[in-house]
């Protein structure tokens, strides 16, 4: 084994590490309660089968695949299963970022695993991982392609077919082939010598985003899917109180890794002697802009920036660096020392996934972050009337209390504003709290300790039936 393939394969070790952990946020539950639900009536939802503010109305998420994925990996292998099934994905998206990196296998290393680091607070068993995934297939496509491979374009219209039913995140894909699009536009515009060779770039290109729309067609609601995504983002819910579609707080380390990696890129510009190709000046620009506008676009800098950080940081190696070449060959002593250190390190990160992953580490992360001994309580000693609940603790009510409709859950593109506008009001004790309560005929109120309205609710002569560090279930006073 030789010094480029040790490295690699080191970085990737790393990547590994960082990816085997207890990956379940609060929004896994209401899609594992959907796949759920489609296995066993299967069908599809059309409309609300779980909340009490929305039964009955229309609903449907583009995720649907992703769903029956998860709750079949869960059936089989349990929340282990669940986890390794999204490390794969981080593993094999970060495979593809490696197909786009050319250069110093060292600085690939580095650059690989810094940008593994940064994208890792989004790391989580849900179905966005799969647009990191594909995302990452796109920008690598896209950029051979720009730089004259064309033998993989063909295939970005069928992997939309299986974008579009995996995570309404599907609309990153056309945005990554209009960025494509303007900056071979530019070129068009700017180079008068290779004209006719940008002009076949922009006709397959235009081709390509043509065949894409009509690729998203395949699906179980048609065309309209394309609306989706703008559907979504226009819920002022979702950039008023859920921190993943706010901007990112720099005071958070997490956010800060991703001002680095996005300065270092363009540090590595400034300083070399390269000059900045539109095609790596454009994705640059709008992907950072994502990143800076909201938290959940942070993570595509990492698909981004480490295939321009090589390319435009080899020359920089090379004049500063001359001697930093790992590609000498190796003895065979040499290379059995480095498959034994390889060997070695994959058996202890073996072992590390085995322990974090056991059943008593997946149930403690679980109840880390789930309200589990209030809904145990509840399961166990269940009161008629309907229930208020923590818009955090929707999602795993549905899964663990399935015949007890929620007020809201993780499905922000069901309930909109009218009806989060209503939690809202609930939950901070506005004017009009009351009202609400009484137009849904709740009987149960089930949320943290800290919420503002449990004072307000004490006052009114409502009871408190159980309490934890992390839940409080009262009831009406009736009940």
């Amino acid at each position: 084994m030789n010094f480029r393939r040790l490295v690699i394969i080191l970085a990737f070790l790393g990547i590994a590490f960082m990816a085997v952990r207890p990956m379940i946020d609060s929004d896994t539950w209401w899609h594992l309660r959907t796949g759920q639900w489609i296995l066993e009536h299967r069908a599809l939802p059309e409309v609300d089968r779980f909340s009490l503010t929305r039964n009955g109305q229309p609903w449907y998420y583009p995720g649907w695949l992703s769903e029956i994925l998860m709750v079949g990996v869960f059936t089989a292998g349990g929340l282990a299963a669940l986890n390794l099934l999204f490390a794969g994905a981080i593993l094999l998206a970060f495979a593809l970022v490696y197909r786009s990196m050319d250069g110093n296998p060292f600085a690939i290393a580095i650059v690989l695993v810094f940008a593994a680091g940064a994208s890792e607070i989004f790391w989580s068993a849900r179905p966005q991982l799969f647009t990191f995934l594909f995302s990452a297939a796109f920008y690598l496509v896209l950029r051979k392609f720009l730089w004259g491979n064309w033998n993989a374009l063909w295939i970005l219209p069928p992997v939309m077919v299986l974008w579009v039913n995996m995570h309404p995140g599907f609309a990153v894909g056309f945005i990554l082939i209009l960025i494509a699009l303007v900056a071979q536009g530019v070129l068009f515009l700017v180079r008068r010598e290779s004209r006719t060779d940008s002009g076949r770039r922009l006709l397959w290109l235009g081709g390509i985003l043509l065949a894409c729309l009509a690729a998203a067609g395949f699906n179980p609601h048609g065309p309209a899917v394309l609306a989706y995504p703008f559907q979504t983002v226009s819920i002022r819910f979702l950039q008023n109180f859920i921190q993943e579609w706010q901007a990112p707080d720099f005071h958070n380390g997490q956010a800060q890794l991703f001002l680095m990696l996005f300065m270092i890129t363009w540090t590595v510009i400034a300083y070399s002697p390269k000059q900045l190709e539109a095609d790596d000046l454009c994705f640059l620009v709008v992907i950072g802009t994502m990143g800076f506008l909201a938290w959940r676009n942070t993570n595509l800098l990492s698909l981004v920036a480490p295939a321009v950080i090589l390319r435009y940081g080899q020359p920089l190696l090379e004049k500063y660096l001359p001697d930093w070449k790992p590609d000498h060959a190796v003895s065979r002593i040499q290379s059995a020392v480095h498959t034994a250190a390889v060997t070695i390190l994959a058996s202890a990160i073996l072992v590390y996934g085995v322990s974090v992953l056991s059943p008593d580490s997946l149930q403690a992360a679980v109840r880390r972050q789930a309200p589990v001994a209030a809904a145990d309580f509840l399961a166990a000693h269940p009161v008629q009337g309907g229930l208020f609940n923590s818009y955090n603790f929707g999602s795993y009510l549905l899964w663990k209390l399935p015949e007890t409709p929620v007020f809201v859950d993780g499905r922000t593109d069901l309930y909109t504003d009218e009806i989060l506008d209503q939690y809202l009001t609930v939950v901070q004790g506005r004017e009009g709290w009351g009202e609400i309560l009484e137009r849904w005929q709740i009987r149960v109120v089930f949320v943290e300790p800290s919420t503002p309205i449990l004072h307000l609710l004490k006052a009114e002569g409502w009871t408190v039936y159980y309490m934890d560090s992390q839940a409080v279930i009262l009831l009406h006073p009736e009940s």
